[in-house]
């Protein structure tokens, strides 16, 4: 399991209360887009993934209905190219795209959520630190828009486990996405 660093949280309450770019997710926007089920493409680590899934978006926002899993570990990492992960623990970007369209066109499902976490064991495998987790995660946001997917349908989502067990879901506000790279 990855470290939490004192400094990571400083930051992340940061981006929470001064920037804004972390926010509450409003659950009635989510389960009103969830209402015809949602894709969640994230990474797999199941020290966070049940949190995630069953306690916030299952129980908290009440967007239980037809949820289609796509985890890789690393998540919205591994659409990132040129690749930071390893080969080795790689997935291919065109597969996973590929993957989340199949999916889309299969079961009808047009919102996806892009799940994020931290602390992130395969983000630090690859060297990835806390700023560029969330900056990658808006990364795919647009990837995905380019691929034609609709952007008000694509929820970029940021899962913090502070420890003791301490966890929340916030939405990434992604007009603010510029407040990642400033310095206090």
């Amino acid at each position: 399991m990855a470290e939490v660093k004192e400094e990571d949280l400083r930051f992340i309450r940061r981006l929470r209360e001064r920037d804004h770019l972390l926010v509450d997710v409003d659950s009635q926007v989510l389960k009103g887009m969830c209402k015809d089920g949602v894709i969640v493409f994230g990474c797999g680590d199941g020290d966070q993934s049940v949190d995630m899934l069953v306690t916030h978006l299952m129980q908290k926002v009440d967007c239980a209905h037809r949820p289609h899993l796509a985890m890789y570990d690393g998540g919205a990492i591994n659409l990132i190219e040129p690749s930071l992960i390893p080969e080795k623990y790689r997935f291919s970007t065109e597969k996973i795209i590929n993957r989340l369209e199949l999916i889309r066109r299969l079961k009808r499902i047009s919102t996806i959520l892009i799940y994020s976490h931290y602390p992130c064991g395969m983000a630090a495998e690859a060297k990835v630190p806390l700023p560029m987790i969330i900056y990658y995660n808006l990364e795919a946001v647009q990837i995905l828009r380019r691929k034609g997917w609709d952007r008000k349908r694509i929820v970029p989502l940021f899962h913090v486990d502070y420890g003791r067990l301490n966890k929340n879901t916030y939405y990434i506000e992604k007009e603010k996405q510029g407040s990642i790279f400033i310095k206090d």
